[in-house]
């Protein structure tokens, strides 16, 4: 083996070789001592047993960095005891064992390197036992990056006994654990960290398990719903792959800068929540299904203007159905498309509120009463133009008052008729009006089954709405308005200037027809009697 000058600094790359205690003792002897300052092993067999003569104390090891990487150990259980390798380990600053099998680092070698700053214990079988004898107290004095990727680490909160007082740590990754049993308090990291990695590690909840103080942390891969965490200090996150529905509150993170939230289930995202961000340099927000509604697609395509990286090829709709999986860029709704639902929902609800005034204001103003009869009125016009039929005819005559002159109505009006040698049969409300029927019904039956309609004309009658009504019926029962059908008797004089203008007919019927007047003067009231006797029964 040649002897090099310790001036020449050595960079040893060894690949799927087969090596034993004698290969590494030659290699020890020829270069390390004050050449050798890097050795990487990669995918090789080591068949010995770890011994190897070294001088603990010689000042001039060169080596500082080592990488091993898939080594696999054949008398692993057999090695010697390693206090031999003190003055070895002492200077190394980098050390990297990734996939070799390594279950525990005894607390005695941690303690002696006392210079190390680099450690990758990636995809070993390191258990949360061996961790806390691995990493004791007083080992690693200097350790500033950690690596703990992908091994069998299940308490949270034993990693986090074991590592928080690492007094210089400011880089740890503990990705590819199953860390889903939330801690029973929180962590408190005595450390600053630069970069923490704690992604796919089948995260519910993060509140328990991040340091306050970090600048880049990378929560990827995990289970997270919901992300309300204050990290002051906090300059680039990756929560990537999670189910986050909303973007996180902007206040937590003042400082972001980097952010990535693609493939989770975001809906929308909009330009404002984004300018909140007021630092924020460089996002990525592709790979979540987006609404591509109207309203939210337009506010979706905002964004690109400002630091996307990935529009538009991983920005994807997610709805309606029609736009299931086109690029958002590709969707192009018209006006009509766009305000289609809003219109129908603010027609709907217009509807739906007009309808419910009506009904109210119909209640409160009898309104149904008013329709039902303007619908009896209806049915009656039709029926003007048809010939009475006489067979149906029970009465003489239907009386239309008011009630304030229902005494004279029946003291005085009915029993000149009614026991009067003709014997007048007389419709009355109160005595003839089928009981349970509606009023209005009543009102246009009689006068159907009735040969004249007798009018009781005061000023009670002219006030009245009812008599308005039965009026316009009795006048519909005949399309010719010269008909004898219809017999006014005025109760007291009135002026026609007097009478309403909403009882139009009546004014129509006092100009042409003649009528009769109850005279106040008892000799005259005889002569009032056989003029109504006669007009009765013409």
């Amino acid at each position: 083996m040649i002897n090099l000058n310790s001036a020449a600094r050595i960079k040893m790359i060894l690949k799927n070789v087969a090596i034993s205690d004698d290969f590494i003792q030659a290699i020890y002897d020829g270069f390390l001592l004050g050449s050798l300052e890097e050795f990487v092993l990669e995918d090789s067999d080591y068949a010995g047993r770890g011994f190897i003569n070294v001088q603990t104390s010689n000042p001039d090891i060169a080596l500082r960095t080592v990488t091993i990487i898939n080594l696999t150990i054949s008398e692993f259980y057999d090695f010697y005891s390693l206090d031999y390798l003190k003055g070895f380990l002492a200077p190394l600053v980098s050390v990297s064992l990734i996939r070799c099998s390594l279950f525990l680092i005894p607390c005695e070698v941690s303690k002696e390197l006392l210079n190390l700053t680099y450690l990758d214990l990636s995809e070993n079988k390191l258990q949360d036992t061996a961790l806390t004898l691995s990493l004791c107290l007083g080992g690693y004095p200097k350790l500033m990056v950690l690596k703990l990727r992908k091994n069998y680490l299940k308490s949270y909160a034993t990693v986090c006994q074991t590592l928080r007082f690492l007094p210089k740590l400011i880089h740890l990754d503990l990705s590819q654990h199953d860390f889903s049993d939330p801690p029973s308090f929180q962590c408190l990291w005595e450390q600053s960290f630069k970069v923490f990695n704690i992604s796919n590690a089948n995260l519910k909840y993060a509140e328990k398990y991040l340091p306050e103080y970090v600048e880049i942390l990378d929560l990827s891969k995990n289970r997270l719903s919901t992300f309300d965490v204050h990290l002051p200090m906090l300059k680039e996150l990756y929560i990537s792959n999670n189910k986050l529905m909303t973007l996180p509150a902007a206040h937590n993170f003042p400082g972001l800068q980097v952010f990535n939230i693609e493939g989770n289930f975001l809906r929308s995202l909009q330009k404002s929540d984004v300018q909140d961000f007021k630092k924020l340099q460089f996002l990525k927000a592709g790979g979540n299904s987006y609404d591509c509604v109207c309203t939210l697609i337009s506010k979706v395509e905002e964004i690109k203007d400002i630091i996307v990286q990935d529009w538009p090829d991983d920005y994807f709709c997610g709805s309606p159905l029609q736009y299931q999986g086109k690029r958002v860029k590709d969707v192009h709704q018209s006006v009509f498309e766009c305000y289609r639902n809003i219109m129908l929902s603010v027609i709907i609800i217009g509807t739906l509120v007009i309808l419910v005034i009506l009904i109210v204001v119909c209640y409160k103003t009898h309104a149904f009463w008013y329709l039902r009869m303007a619908w009896k009125w209806l049915q009656t016009k039709r029926k003007a133009t048809k010939e009475v039929d006489t067979s149906k005819i029970k009465y003489d005559a239907f009386i239309s008052y008011s009630e304030e002159d229902c005494q004279w109505v029946e003291e005085i009006l009915v029993p000149q008729l009614e026991d009067d040698k003709e014997h007048f049969k007389l419709c009355l409300h109160k005595r003839n009006f089928q009981p349970g029927k509606w009023i209005m019904d009543n009102v246009i039956e009689s006068i159907e089954v009735s040969r004249k309609t007798l009018f009781i004309i005061s000023k009670h009658f002219v006030n009245s709405e009812w008599c308005k009504y039965e009026l316009e019926f009795s006048q519909r029962r005949f399309f010719d308005e010269s008909n004898d059908f219809v017999i006014l008797v005025l109760l007291e004089p009135i002026p026609k200037e007097v009478i309403p203008r909403r009882f139009c007919k009546l004014h129509k019927l006092m100009n042409k027809k003649t009528y009769l007047e109850w005279p106040e003067e008892e000799e005259e009231q005889c002569l009032f009697w056989d003029k109504l006797r006669t007009a009765l029964k013409s």
